[in-house]
């Protein structure tokens, strides 16, 4: 067989398929080598291992020249074609429109601006919706949504689960309902969608939040990771790394480790912790108190004129994320009335703590 060519494998008939001649191809040493497998497996016991197999001898006259069938490539009949449109749905015909998928309106169901804001963020942030739109979690197939009703629940027009979270026992699953949003809102509809069944499952999870009051985005967020963190399934999630930040697809994305720096002022001496984290709380306020300013050059953020676009903006008033960071990262002195006990001088002594990050999400 030349080189260079791109070949396929059909498993099942253990043949060859060339990508260039658009057909079946026949090469003596791959078809010797399936022969050679086949028999050696009829002939052994079913407790032999692959490297027995591998190692059988074969007698030439075994390794014949299998029958070449030519490849015809299958077109539907009357028949079929009928059975494929009885039980298929056509596509959407393309909008004229020239916006991409994904943009949809969310109805506000009463005071819920703050979920929706953050919703928003969600399903446009790329490694949660390829996750959910390549079917990592498929909703119709999750076990808990079966295990309480113990079939596959219908769609609706927007893709939504049927029936609601009916279930007698309260089972919910956040994640399902983040798999649901994500299908309504990348199906190419306009019309705004009404996350109401995300809002009652994450009611569920979040009991003292559940009412239709103004509520904090940052704490919705985090509650509602920790929902999708507690109800991904268990065979989603990675054995060999739990409690490392990549147990499901919520702290893949967001978690990340901090490192915090505390050297006391009398003797030098530093103690080292790391801290994982889902999120990172900064400081807006243009006030510097209690913090030394640092003039090294770790304390500049230079990236492509970032520095100088910082330095103008903290001139003017104006916070940017550059400048949050900067002011998050900066040393600050621990004033006399936050003394930590220091392990070498084993007193407490005024100190010296500096943040940063250790390990960024993904």
């Amino acid at each position: 067989m030349p080189p260079g060519r791109e070949i396929a494998v059909d498993v099942d008939r253990a043949e060859l398929f060339c990508c260039v001649c658009r057909d079946q191809v026949y090469d003596r040493d791959f078809d010797a080598a399936v022969v050679l497998a086949q028999t050696a497996a009829s002939t052994l016991p079913a407790s032999a291992s692959s490297s027995v197999i591998s190692r059988a001898v074969v007698a030439p006259e075994n390794l014949r020249k299998r029958r070449r069938v030519d490849y015809r490539p299958w077109s539907p009949d009357p028949r079929e074609r009928a059975l494929l449109g009885s039980c298929s749905s056509p596509l959407e015909s393309v909008s004229t429109s020239d916006l991409p998928r994904g943009l949809r309106g969310l109805n506000n169901l009463g005071n819920t601006c703050f979920m929706n804001s953050v919703m928003q963020a969600l399903l446009h942030t790329p490694p949660l919706r390829n996750y959910f739109l390549s079917d990592r979690h498929n909703r119709y197939f999750c076990r808990k949504k079966n295990g309480v009703s113990g079939n596959v629940s219908k769609r609706n027009v927007d893709g939504a689960l049927d029936g609601g979270h009916g279930s007698k026992n309260g089972s919910f699953c956040l994640a399902c309902d983040m798999d649901a949003m994500f299908s309504a809102v990348f199906s190419g509809e306009r019309m705004p969608y009404s996350p109401a069944k995300f809002l009652y499952s994450w009611w569920q999870h979040a009991a003292n939040l559940a009412s239709y009051e103004q509520q904090d985005a940052h704490e919705f967020f985090i509650s509602m990771l920790d929902g999708i963190h507690e109800k991904v399934d268990k065979d989603q999630r990675w054995p060999q790394s739990q409690g490392s930040g990549d147990c499901c697809i919520a702290h893949r994305v967001f978690s990340g480790i901090l490192h915090s720096d505390v050297m006391c002022m009398a003797c030098g001496f530093t103690s080292t912790t790391y801290d994982p984290c889902l999120d990172i709380s900064l400081d807006l306020e243009q006030s510097q108190r209690g913090s030394v300013k640092v003039t090294s050059a770790k304390s500049h953020h230079s990236c492509n004129g970032e520095a100088e676009c910082v330095n103008s903006s903290q001139n003017s008033g104006i916070p940017t994320l550059m400048g949050c960071l900067d002011q998050f990262t900066r040393l600050e002195r621990l004033g006399s009335d936050q003394k930590l006990f220091c392990q070498q001088c084993q007193v407490s002594q005024e100190s010296l703590k500096q943040m940063s990050i250790r390990k960024l999400p993904l």
